[in-house]
């Protein structure tokens, strides 16, 4: 190994192959705006973690706490903003 975590997607199948195909599934459904786009992308990392294409620790390393912490910040001031009328 190269210094990256050897993935083991069931069944004996490229990673790079899945983890596109789970991509385009992904996109296509939050297209189709059928359904929300947040339980889309939730929908879509399960599926990744489930099949085996990232372990629970490289999904975890993944996440910028930075801009979670950035947009709770933004949303927490707009609620804020919104009910003291300042956008009327």
């Amino acid at each position: 190994m190269t210094g990256q975590a050897a993935s083991h997607v069931y069944f004996g199948l490229n990673p790079m192959w899945v983890s596109t195909c789970v991509l385009a599934i992904t996109y296509a459904t939050i297209m189709s705006e059928k359904v929300n786009r947040s339980i889309v992308a939730l929908v879509g990392a399960t599926v990744m973690i489930l099949i085996g294409v990232l372990d629970q620790d490289e999904a975890i390393k993944g996440i910028d706490w930075n801009t979670i912490g950035l947009l709770t910040g933004m949303m927490i001031l707009v609620s804020i903003s919104r009910r003291s009328g300042m956008f009327q």
